[in-house]
């Protein structure tokens, strides 16, 4: 018996009944063999093999966050009854077709008016399942009302206060994050956005306690109080 290994490779968005590839189907003489798949290291039937042709195709939806490669050993019968054994490689090629998502929307948060200039205020986090550059996200604040008070870094997605804020001016703030991923082709990046409500408050105000005395006539004696506040 001798081994051989062949590779092949598939889109993950290739449809049910897609050729994946095509095992040599003649030997030496030329005569028909026989393909049997005898295991593989999946067991539903995602890939069928045609025992006369050595044909693969695909037999249920391929999906490359879930399985980025199938290994397949097929058995080849020659018409003189030799045996060989083919281990096949097929990778499942990611495409761009997962879209950016957040773990909430909206989000709520409220900052108090005298927050510091600069302050990192929030940090958004969007995950998209599909890998290398379909997978890496980019912000970008794509609203901000009723002023320009705040800025997002593209990379990080953390949100910073750029502008003082001034309760007596603005007491909320709505903000809309786009995030989109970096595909290769700019035509077919996916985006997601969520919407953001920021609440101003009013700063606390120091305490000044202050006292004062004051003698009240009552009858024949003076009365002193003292007030403090």
């Amino acid at each position: 018996m001798t081994f051989l290994f062949s590779n092949f490779q598939v889109s993950e968005t290739a449809p049910l009944g897609h050729l994946v590839g095509s095992l040599r189907g003649e030997d030496e003489e030329e005569s028909r063999v026989t393909f049997a798949l005898i295991h593989a290291n999946t067991s539903d039937g995602t890939f069928e093999l045609d025992k006369r042709s050595g044909r693969i195709y695909v037999g249920k939806e391929l999906d490359f966050e879930v399985t980025a490669e199938y290994g397949l050993q097929v058995r080849l019968t020659e018409a003189n009854g030799a045996t060989h054994l083919l281990y096949v490689r097929i990778g499942v090629r990611d495409e761009n077709d997962e879209r950016p998502s957040f773990t909430s929307d909206p989000v709520t948060f409220s900052l108090s008016e005298d927050t510091p200039v600069g302050s990192p205020v929030w940090n958004l986090s969007a995950v998209d399942l599909d890998g290398g550059l379909n997978g890496l996200v980019h912000y970008v604040m794509s609203l901000r009302e009723p002023s320009p008070k705040f800025r997002i870094n593209t990379l990080t997605g953390t949100i910073y206060l750029q502008e003082q804020l001034d309760y007596e001016s603005e007491t909320a703030y709505v903000l809309v994050v786009t995030a989109t991923d970096q595909g290769m082709d700019p035509t077919k990046r996916l985006s997601n956005s969520v919407t953001l409500h920021v609440s101003i408050g009013e700063k606390k105000e120091d305490s000044k306690d202050f006292r004062f005395s004051a003698c009240v006539p009552c009858a024949e004696n003076l009365i002193s109080y003292t007030f403090f506040r």
